[in-house]
């Protein structure tokens, strides 16, 4: 979207994709005529539609930004490959099984023209997540996780070091399949146990910028299963919450870096030396306690605390009715590799994602009375977590032990 110096909607297009449909891609038009500006047409237009090779269900929303290409700016969509019906059947089989969805795609956002496609082990249902390290509004990286517990770092730019103060941008690639050190690049950086795993990661991962270091939270499970019969619950599948620490100047394990192993912090066997801190691990993780339960959608990061949410079946073998199940908030200091603070969401039933928000309050409003309590209603900023404690928003308070600066949110999009 692009807008006026009047705050109107001067350009416009949106990117629906089918899900179950079908793996198309559309590029809709809404840019206000001169006639009507500000005013989105009551017929909007195809601007193009596509599909790639590889992608079958396109479940992945595509995120759309900026790269510094050339000297210039360069409007891009990034999404992953989509569902495959390997993962219709409810049982933990092998991403070996999978035909489709196993990449990641880079379009050029006003031609649709495939930039680059880079392979992955298995299918991605997952949103990409970018990050803009140094806040000039160019994507440098992006993370990417495939549903079998693979996470990958795309590179749009070059970090030599730690103490670097740029990021080198990379080279757009000639053609989809192109590769070569100053191009574009995907890596594999980490891994949930086994390749063969019955985990499954369906979430975006959400991302933390802190001196350089990319804390990357996601949890794992298994969304399209949360019945007693399906098998997460059946086979007894156990699963876990992350904050895995990238550092992109560092060469990764060959294969990605092994989440389980012995360089992240379980907050529930392992204990921090004295003197020691976060930074002599590569991350945290949490193993979720629950029979069946299992981290359904994306986490948040605010305030130095990182909050996500689970659901556990209770109901009946087959059904849902007799029982909603248990939703759980967790919350965890970000820094800090603590046992999480767990409260049971009321009213049960599969969580909404907890979503923060910034809003500036209205002193010219009356003051908040009845139900909400006595006060006066200033001019500040005040910072909200809805579905942090189910549909009850909460104040986000700043951590004493530092701040994360936000990253680029790829639904916000400048002009180009």
């Amino acid at each position: 979207m692009r807008y006026n110096a009047d705050g109107e909607l001067a350009e416009g297009i949106l990117y629906p994709t089918m899900r179950r449909g079908g793996g198309k891609l559309y590029a809709i038009d809404i840019s206000p005529s001169a006639i009507t500006p500000g005013v989105p047409p009551q017929k909007p237009s195809l601007k193009w539609a596509t599909q790639f090779a590889g992608v079958s269900q396109l479940w992945s929303t595509p995120m759309t930004g900026f790269v510094e290409s050339e000297g210039s700016q360069r409007p891009l969509i990034i999404f992953g490959g989509g569902w495959d019906e390997c993962l219709d059947v409810d049982v933990s089989l092998p991403v070996s099984d999978c035909g489709s969805g196993k990449g990641v795609y880079i379009v050029d956002a006003k031609t649709g023209e495939l930039l680059a496609m880079f392979s992955t082990t298995a299918p991605v249902v997952a949103d990409v997540a970018p990050i803009d390290f140094d806040s000039d509004g160019f994507w440098d990286y992006a993370y990417v996780l495939d549903a079998a517990g693979h996470l990958y770092r795309l590179n749009f730019g070059y970090l030599s070091s730690s103490t670097a103060s740029s990021i080198s941008p990379l080279d757009t690639p000639l053609s989809p399949n192109d590769r070569g050190s100053n191009l574009w690049s995907l890596t594999t950086v980490a891994k949930v146990g086994a390749e063969e795993s019955a985990i499954r990661t369906m979430n975006r991962p959400i991302l933390g910028l802190y001196q350089k270091r990319v804390f990357v939270t996601f949890g794992t499970g298994d969304r399209e299963r949360p019945l007693r019969s399906n098998y997460p619950y059946s086979s007894e599948v156990q699963n876990y919450f992350f904050a895995y620490i990238d550092r992109p100047w560092m060469s990764p394990n060959p294969g990605g870096l092994n989440l389980l192993g012995n360089t992240l912090f379980n907050v529930v066997t392992d204990s921090l030396s004295t003197g020691q801190t976060l930074d002599a691990y590569d991350g945290w993780y949490y193993p979720i306690p629950g029979r069946g339960e299992q981290v359904v959608n994306q986490a948040a990061i605010a305030g130095g605390k990182v909050f996500f949410n689970s659901f556990k079946p209770e109901g009946g073998p087959t059904s849902l009715c007799s029982n909603l199940g248990t939703a759980t908030a967790y919350s965890a200091p970000l820094f800090t590799p603590v046992t999480p603070t767990a409260e049971t969401i009321d009213g049960g039933g599969l969580p909404i994602p907890p979503i923060i928000a910034t809003v500036r309050l209205d002193a010219n409003s009356s003051s908040c009375e009845g139900d909400c309590g006595d006060g006066v209603i200033d001019d500040s900023l005040v910072t909200v977590c809805i579905g942090c404690k189910g549909f009850d928003p909460i104040e986000i308070n700043p951590s004493v032990e530092g701040t994360l600066r936000p990253t680029y949110q790829g639904e916000i999009v400048d002009s180009y």
